[in-house]
């Protein structure tokens, strides 16, 4: 037992540094300061017993995030602290790892999820937000459908570089607002509506009845079949052209 008081100066700031001196002070010691650079600890007579649990181990996680990036798997770590992963999240997105969150949990968001070729570009969804009870709690491939409720809470406390809006067009406008203010500077918007949100916020829109359209006006054209009547009724009713079999002589 050291007398007096001992003065830790440059010390480690990591997450276990602090949890050893909080494990230490409910058995009694006395240590202020961890957590920054100047760590002091006023000896004490004795230490008592007591029940802590200590807090999950960041550099394993951190292993685990940096070896799926590197091999373009894909990875659930539970039980972690998003706060204490915030630095190896931030290297990994200088790298090029982009993390987002779907906004919507229906059958599209759902369908966006199961993308498997996503990771191996280097984009990760990590979470997946719904109002709807049946879907709250279930998991997509892996990924955890939450509350829209604590949607704050986890853009704030965890990195996302954008947000896949694949909810009603009638909710799509606050929640584009809602997410630029917490720091979100990407959104790929599926809802069909245009999103009034700050000039430093990256909007990609997808009008996927528009992109179908076009699609069927190309199809068309590819196979015009010289029968102008035909031609204009189907391309009015949004029909491809079928290429006609040439007739034999």
């Amino acid at each position: 037992r050291a007398q007096g008081l001992t003065i830790l100066e440059n010390a480690a700031r990591e997450p276990h540094v602090v949890d050893l001196a909080n494990f230490l002070n409910t058995m009694g010691a006395d240590i202020k300061g961890a957590g920054t650079d100047v760590i002091k600890i006023r000896g004490v007579s004795s230490l008592r017993g007591g029940f802590y649990s200590i807090i999950p181990d960041q550099i394993e996680a951190g292993t685990y995030m940096a070896a799926v990036s590197a091999t373009g798997g894909e990875i659930k770590i539970n039980n972690v602290i998003p706060k204490h992963l915030e630095c190896i999240s931030a290297k990994l997105s200088e790298m090029g790892v982009e993390v987002g969150i779907v906004v919507g949990g229906g059958n599209l968001g759902q369908a966006l999820v199961n993308y498997t070729n996503f990771e191996k570009r280097g984009f990760v969804i990590k979470a997946v937000f719904d109002t709807n009870p049946r879907l709250i709690g279930m998991t997509i491939r892996g990924v955890e459908v939450y509350d829209a409720d604590q949607m704050e809470n986890y853009v704030k406390n965890n990195p996302v570089d954008v947000a896949i809006l694949t909810l009603p067009r009638s909710q799509a406008v606050k929640v584009a607002n809602d997410l630029a203010k917490w720091g979100v500077k990407g959104m790929w918007n599926f809802s069909h509506v245009d999103l009034q949100v700050p000039d430093d916020v990256l909007v990609e829109n997808v009008h996927l009845t528009d992109s179908l359209m076009t699609l069927l006006y190309k199809i068309n054209e590819m196979y015009y079949s010289g029968d102008e009547d035909i031609h204009e009724a189907n391309l009015k009713n949004g029909l491809p052209m079928k290429p006609m079999a040439d007739e034999e002589e």
